[in-house]
């Protein structure tokens, strides 16, 4: 018996499945609102009868495809593992608490908008979370905002873009993690690649702060929540500056340019007598919480909601969706959708100032489209990977500009999760504080802009000079 040859989709085929899947995911995730794990796996079911039946794809070839994505993948999600167990021991050994503790120590009513910037920028790259630094730390800042009179919208602002430059920087962060996975790049490498567009795009939104600040100046203010804050932690955890070691110790071996997993497994081990010897915790509880994540019995609700997380299960979710978002990624490349579609946009496009812009606005409508960042982290490595080689691209400036167009404004979108989640946390609509997230806008705007101006583009030739 022949056996019959794979058929090469047309582009018009191409692009018809394409749309079709976008619809479906619309439709899926936006009207219906199902899990996007469900909506990604029957848009998997779907497109697998489609090459089957339409490609000749064999069975064996559908599910190859499919493995080799996750396969190529394993060691960086392993990674996720990592993040639960750090975020745990981190939380138990008073490390963190101690941030939020030091941290609240700068709040100042003179410049509070400023101040609630960083504040949330340093909570957040240590915990990696923009939802759980608008739980707890943003809650906070929101509600001393509201005695001193800021208006609620400017105080939500300044929070969103100081959780989602830790979201997207930190090497704790599932969509940090993501990205790199995705485009065949390590975490520390897309993180010095994001720092050509984050670093002036941070310190923008911070003079910006510190401009609108200056028409709320004022001398006094009831600041008792964080007086209550502090007091709080002080209870729970022995606050110290030997608590912060482990933070200190990825930090310095992140700029040395020590790969990713030793670093955090450096930080991971240095947390356990830390929290053994200044938090009287023993080495069982630790290893628990590290799988199953932090329970402390804690009076203040705050605090509680600042620690009680972490630990191996609490990533299961978020690698379920990897895994299924990133074998959907291999069936699309494997039968030829992705490339099909990608060689005819390479075909009129060869400047590599243009495909920073048209993969940030890409990953953006993914994100506005199935109203979750999940699927471009994951899909977009796939689908401009082997653009970005052909015009001399590093995969990391690929990464970075994934995290530019997802992460970035999926908080900024009103029917995304995120931002469903910061509205119902602090009751601001998204429209009344969008203009006052700084960081995420110009970080768009910039991001597009510098490379289509020959600026902060990252090649090959200049990674390979560098090592």
């Amino acid at each position: 018996m022949k056996t019959k040859e794979n058929r090469t989709p047309s582009l018009a085929v191409a692009l018809s499945i394409l749309v079709a899947v976008l619809v479906w995911m619309i439709i899926g995730i936006v009207a219906l609102k199902l899990d996007v794990k469900m909506v990604i796996f029957i848009a998997i079911a779907a497109v697998s009868l489609v090459c089957y039946f339409g490609l000749n794809n064999s069975i064996d070839q559908i599910i190859d495809n499919m493995a080799s994505s996750v396969g190529n993948t394993v060691s960086g999600l392993f990674f996720f593992f990592l993040i639960g167990m750090a975020i745990a021991v981190w939380m138990i050994s008073g490390c963190l608490p101690a941030v939020v503790y030091y941290g609240m120590k700068l709040m100042n009513p003179v410049i509070f908008l400023p101040i609630t910037f960083v504040l949330s920028s340093i909570f957040s790259l240590c915990t990696g979370s923009a939802w759980t630094t608008a739980g707890t730390i943003g809650i906070v800042c929101f509600g001393i905002g509201m005695t001193l009179g800021i208006p609620d919208a400017m105080t939500v602002g300044a929070v969103v873009s100081g959780a989602y430059f830790g979201d997207k920087m930190s090497p704790v962060s599932d969509s940090t993690n993501l990205a790199p996975i995705s485009s065949g790049t390590d975490v520390f490498s897309h993180i010095r690649a994001m720092l050509y567009i984050t670093v002036p795009a941070y310190v923008i939104a911070f003079v910006m702060y510190m401009v609108v600040g200056f028409q709320f100046q004022t001398s006094g203010g009831d600041i008792q929540a964080a007086i209550e804050l502090e007091q709080a932690i002080l209870e729970s955890f022995n606050v110290n500056i030997i608590v912060l070691l482990p933070l200190v110790l990825v930090v310095v071996l992140s700029v040395m340019r020590k790969p990713a997993i030793p670093t955090l497994l450096a930080g991971i081990v240095a947390a356990v007598p830390i929290a053994m010897f200044f938090q009287n915790q023993d080495f069982s509880k630790i290893m628990n919480c590290m799988a199953s994540g932090v329970s402390l019995d804690i009076e203040n609700e705050i605090v509680a909601k600042i620690v009680n997380r972490g630990g191996i299960s609490s990533m299961m979710s978020t690698l379920a969706i990897v895994m299924i978002a990133l074998a959907f990624g291999g069936l699309m490349s494997g039968s030829g959708i992705f490339p099909v579609v990608l060689d005819a946009l390479t075909e009129k496009i060869k400047s590599p100032r243009a495909y920073p812009a048209i993969v940030i606005l890409t990953s953006a409508l993914l994100t506005i489209a199935t109203s979750s960042n999940y699927v471009p982290l994951t899909l977009s490595g796939k689908m401009f990977g082997k653009a970005y080689d052909d015009v001399g691209l590093d995969r990391s400036m690929l990464s970075r500009n994934i995290e530019e167009g997802a992460t970035i404004t999926a908080v900024l979108c009103p029917w995304a999760s995120s931002a469903v989640y910061y509205v119902g946390v602090f009751g601001v609509p998204v429209m009344e504080y969008f203009p006052y997230s700084f960081l995420n806008i110009i970080t768009v705007i910039m991001g597009c802009a510098l490379p289509f101006a020959g600026l902060t583009l990252v090649t090959k030739e200049k990674v390979a000079a560098k090592n």
